[in-house]
């Protein structure tokens, strides 16, 4: 639970109101230093949290069954000429083996073609980002984004990715490749189409279904990984209302910031749940390929796209994690009392409870839908409204 300000803004409030979202996704939870705070106010020591949620866990992974194609593109040291050995295949097993390595090398060989250097995407997450602050992290980035560069660097020969991968899903969809269709499948819009996206939510449930049913981890990881959609049969009132005693605890410590959130952010009020609940289904769906035999191992391009789906913060080390004795010493030398510094901690605390809650809830219900084998409760296809 890093607390870096969740990004999202200057106001305290905004991240709070984000806080369903982005809390499974980073772990950052509590803004450690308010911008739209006055001068008075004390900025506050970061909490790492002891049980980083599921999806931010990058664990090895014990060698699996993976066709021979698969372990290549997990392990092959130039993926081009794995690309190019596999892009015409007529197997889905090598066709996934040639879209997952286009998946893990297109923005590295258009960052080369454009003309950015090794160098520097060497030590930026993003071709043109910045490099990291904290010189264990930056290291860390920089030995990642060295192998990745290495095993992508002659996508730079590549022309037109974007077309290349829609052939290679679309014929291996064909083929039946069911995490290719998963990655193809989008929905129609819901308002201007209702009956065709009430078409599309019945295929899609079926399709879900049948990857979860197979116990297939390239499947189960398109879950994760792809554009399936789930809205989890979850009781968000109670998720909503413990989220706002949260936030009625910061706002009694930092009384007047709420009122600078921007209006825009209000009508997110009654989503955040549901889109913290969707991130956090897709961690578990994370486990559950892993169990299965997805490779995250140290040096697989599985751990690489998963590191890179979040700029590689997911990967980095984070702060060792701060007892409680010490983050109140250091919450009160740097201003607050002993009572605002006691009610910080409780909030924090308070929401890593309902985080680890929240996902030993999804496990079960994951558990539960695949012994029984019905899905409903998994919110299959469903809109958040």
């Amino acid at each position: 639970m890093r607390v870096v300000g969740l990004g999202l803004g200057t106001s305290i409030a905004l991240g709070l109101l984000l806080l369903g979202l982005y809390a499974l996704r980073d772990p950052a939870v509590l803004p450690a230093h308010p911008s739209s705070a006055s001068s008075e106010q004390p900025a506050l020591p970061a909490i790492e949290a002891a049980n980083p949620a599921p999806a931010d866990t990058v664990a090895a992974t014990k060698p699996s069954a993976l066709p021979a194609a698969v372990q290549a593109f997990f392990h092959a040291d130039d993926l081009y000429v794995l690309f190019l050995r596999y892009r015409d295949s007529t197997q889905v097993d090598e066709l996934y083996a040639a879209w997952r390595a286009l998946d893990a090398c297109r923005d590295i060989g258009t960052a080369l073609r454009e003309g950015k250097s090794a160098e520097a995407l060497r030590r930026s997450a993003q071709p043109d980002g910045p490099a990291r602050e904290d010189a264990a992290a930056q290291a860390a980035l920089e030995r990642m984004r060295s192998t990745h560069i290495a095993r992508c660097q002659r996508f730079v020969e590549l022309n037109e990715p974007g077309k290349v991968r829609q052939d290679i899903l679309q014929r291996a969809a064909a083929l039946g490749s069911l995490p290719a269709q998963l990655y193809l499948s989008r929905p129609p819009h819901a308002r201007r189409e209702p009956e065709k996206f009430a078409q599309w939510q019945a295929q899609q449930a079926q399709l879900v279904a049948r990857a979860l049913r197979s116990a297939d981890p390239l499947a189960v990881w398109a879950l994760a990984d792809g554009p399936s959609r789930f809205v989890p049969a979850l009781d968000y009132a109670k998720l909503q209302a413990e989220r706002q005693q949260r936030e009625t605890q910061l706002a009694d410590l930092f009384p007047g910031l709420y009122a600078a959130a921007p209006a825009s952010s209000q009508p997110l009020e009654a989503v955040v749940e549901k889109i913290g609940a969707q991130e956090a289904l897709r961690g578990v769906l994370v486990e559950h390929a892993t169990r299965l035999g997805y490779d995250l191992g140290p040096d697989s391009m599985g751990r690489f796209l998963h590191c890179q789906r979040r700029q590689y913060d997911n990967c980095l080390p984070g702060p060792t994690k701060v007892r409680e004795t010490d983050f109140l010493r250091a919450a009160q030398q740097s201003g607050l009392s002993q009572a605002q510094a006691q009610q910080w901690w409780q909030a924090d605390q308070a929401q890593r409870t309902a985080e680890q809650r929240l996902q030993a809830e999804l496990r079960a219900m994951l558990a539960k839908a695949l012994a029984d084998g019905q899905f409903q409760d998994l919110g299959i296809a469903q809109t958040i409204n």
